[in-house]
C-alpha cells in the first residue's frame, strides 16, 4: 500500500482510477475541523436533539440500537473513564455537515474528489473500542480522520473466499463472517494490511476492498463516498431496489444491519 507524506500532493490526482488503498499522512492536519471540533464545541451546537446509536458490531453480530440525546453522548466521549455506560456506542452514517451547516467551512475538500462525481459525506463518531465489522463498500471512499485514532485492517477483494462471506443485508456494502481483530484461528488464513489512521490523515479505500475498523480513542471521522453517473444508474439503482424490498419485508427480513435483530430469527 502506498503511503504519501507530501501534503502538497492532491488526492484526486492519485485516487482516480486507482485500485489499491493510499494513505495520505497529515493531509488534512491544517483543516480547521482538526483543531476546532472539540467535544465542548460540538456539545454547544448539539442542543437537545436525539440520535440513534449502534450498540456493538452490527456487521458481524446482532443489530442493536439505542436512542440518546447527542449532548449526553458527547459527555460519554469527552470523559469515558468516568462514564457508567460502558457499551460500545457508535453514531454511524450521521449527516453531521447537514445537521450543523456551520461546520461545512471546517472541511476543505476542494482538492479531494475527482470532478463529475457525486459525493456522500457521512460522519462516524464513536467511543474507544467502537468497531465496524469486516465489509467492502460498492463505492470508492476517501476517509478522513478528524479526531482520535482508528486501526484499519484491509484486504483485497479476492482474499475473502465465498465461504467466509455473509449474506446479511447492508445497504451499499457486502459483509464477511470473519473477525480479523479476534485472537483465534478463524482468520489465520488471511494476511490483512494494518493501517493506523491518526487525526489529520486521509485513507483512500477503493470499492471492493475489504476493511474492518476499530477506534483506539473516542473518534470523529468523515467518509466521502464517490459515485460516478454510471454507478448511480447501475449499482445505485440495484441497491435502491434491494433496500426497498428489504424494508417491505420481502428480502432478507430480520437479517440485516439496519433493523433490530431478533436473536431467535
Amino acid at each position: 500500500m502506498q503511503v504519501i507524506t507530501d501534503t502538497q500532493v492532491i488526492p484526486k490526482h492519485i485516487c482516480q482510477g486507482r485500485r489499491e488503498p493510499v494513505l495520505f499522512k497529515g493531509y488534512a492536519k491544517r483543516w480547521p475541523a482538526v483543531e476546532k471540533w472539540t467535544w465542548d464545541y460540538l456539545k454547544q451546537l448539539a442542543d437537545n436533539r436525539q440520535v440513534r446509536l449502534v450498540v456493538g458490531d452490527r456487521e458481524s453480530g446482532q443489530a442493536q440500537f439505542t436512542e440518546m440525546a447527542l449532548t449526553r453522548y458527547i459527555d460519554i466521549l469527552a470523559d469515558p473513564d468516568n462514564c457508567q455506560d460502558k457499551r460500545k456506542l457508535y453514531l454511524k452514517e450521521f449527516d453531521l455537515l447537514t445537521e450543523f451547516p456551520q461546520l461545512q467551512g471546517d472541511i476543505q475538500c476542494e482538492a479531494y474528489f475527482p470532478e463529475n462525481m457525486k459525493v456522500y459525506q457521512d460522519s462516524w463518531i464513536g467511543v474507544k473500542g467502537a468497531a465496524t465489522g469486516l465489509h467492502y463498500d460498492i463505492l470508492d471512499n476517501l476517509f478522513t480522520q478528524i479526531r482520535g485514532r482508528k486501526t484499519f485492517l484491509l484486504l483485497a477483494y479476492d482474499q475473502i473466499s465465498p465461504h467466509d462471506r455473509s449474506d446479511k443485508f447492508d445497504y451499499f456494502a457486502r459483509l464477511a463472517k470473519l473477525d480479523l481483530f479476534a485472537e483465534n484461528n478463524q482468520a489465520k488464513h488471511v494476511n490483512p494490511i494494518r493501517v493506523e489512521v491518526d487525526a489529520g490523515d486521509a485513507l483512500y479505500i477503493p470499492e471492493g476492498w475489504w476493511h474492518q475498523v476499530k477506534s483506539s480513542d473516542p473518534t470523529i471521522s468523515i467518509s466521502g463516498f464517490m459515485e460516478t453517473r454510471w454507478q448511480r444508474w447501475i449499482a445505485g439503482t440495484w441497491e435502491d431496489i434491494r433496500y426497498f424490498a428489504h424494508n417491505r419485508g420481502w428480502y432478507k427480513k430480520d437479517h440485516c444491519t439496519c433493523h433490530v435483530t431478533n436473536p431467535d430469527s
